[in-house]
């Protein structure tokens, strides 16, 4: 926790010398007709004036989110940014090949903590090493690949929970995988260890179809359904974009994990959020 508010310090100080389910869940893509919940379109009041201000806050701010720090800021998040791409056996049926396709974050040099909502059985991929057809593809956050269909067995999922994944990628010559390919890895930061309130801002990633890149986003409203802590935040993001991480303090705290569009009768896109899974505990111990 301490660290966690030194981080926040360093960072402050940093810009200062710069500038002075429903439990089942759409996935992202889909659209539902309602609210989260009643309520869920409306206003909350900005935290007390005595609440920290963040790096985040900051660079959501037009005046200042063109900084050198936060753009240091970005390119640290997205240095550890993978877009995951898989062919395999789909969910429902293992007869039938799909497409899936999601973010996630680099973590310990070799695992990568993304969704679990892909189309394809990400966790049968395991047995289908030498199937036809079958196979994972790896890019960087600016679009270049870092794999390319490699045998589904280049991976092993090693914990999932109702909203996250983290697969290991192993190691390549006593290097973490993406360690060895000169990815980052981000830090992570579990539910009890922040502190975070709704008008807050956190860092979002999300892509345009090609590369990945940052929102600072406003925190709507925090809740808790089935035992799992979620954000929801201000900002809708690209289909493609589920598993990319939210990050505080430059720490990986959450990942995305559901589009909410409100869609009026004539079918004009009323409003769009973000539902993001907070990490547990078990995630950060990776």
């Amino acid at each position: 926790m301490q660290s966690l508010h030194l981080k926040a310090i360093l960072i402050l100080l940093a810009l200062a010398s710069v500038m002075a389910s429903a439990l089942d869940l759409p996935a992202i893509g889909q659209r539902t007709n309602e609210p989260l919940e009643k309520g869920f379109s409306e206003s909350f009041e900005t935290r007390q004036q005595l609440t920290p201000i963040t790096a985040e806050d900051l660079c959501a701010q037009a005046a200042t989110a063109s900084s050198l720090t936060c753009e240091a800021l970005e390119q640290q998040i997205l240095a550890s940014v993978v877009r995951l791409s898989v062919r395999g056996p789909a969910v429902d049926d293992h007869t039938q090949y799909a497409d899936g396709i999601g973010h996630g974050t680099v973590v310990a040099g070799r695992f990568l903590v993304t969704h679990n909502h892909f189309r394809v059985d990400v966790a049968f991929l395991e047995q289908m090493a030498h199937n036809g057809g079958a196979a994972v593809s790896l890019y960087r956050a600016s679009g270049e690949k870092i794999v390319l269909e490699a045998p589904p067995d280049v991976f092993t999922v090693v914990y999932e929970d109702r909203e996250t994944l983290v697969l290991d990628f192993g190691t390549v010559e006593d290097k973490g995988f993406f360690e060895a390919k000169g990815l980052q890895s981000a830090r992570l930061s579990t539910w009890p260890e922040i502190q975070l309130e709704p008008g807050m801002h956190v860092a979002q990633v999300d892509w345009d179809g090609e590369r990945a890149h940052i929102n600072w986003v406003a925190v709507d409203k925090i809740i808790t359904q089935e035992g799992t802590p979620r954000l929801v935040l201000s900002n809708g993001v690209s289909g493609g974009a589920s598993g990319g991480g939210i990050f505080w303090n430059a720490y990986h705290i959450a990942n995305n994990w559901s589009l909410i569009e409100t869609v009026g009768t004539n079918g004009t896109i009323l409003s769009q959020v973000t539902v993001a899974a907070l990490n547990s505990v078990t995630v950060a111990t990776y």
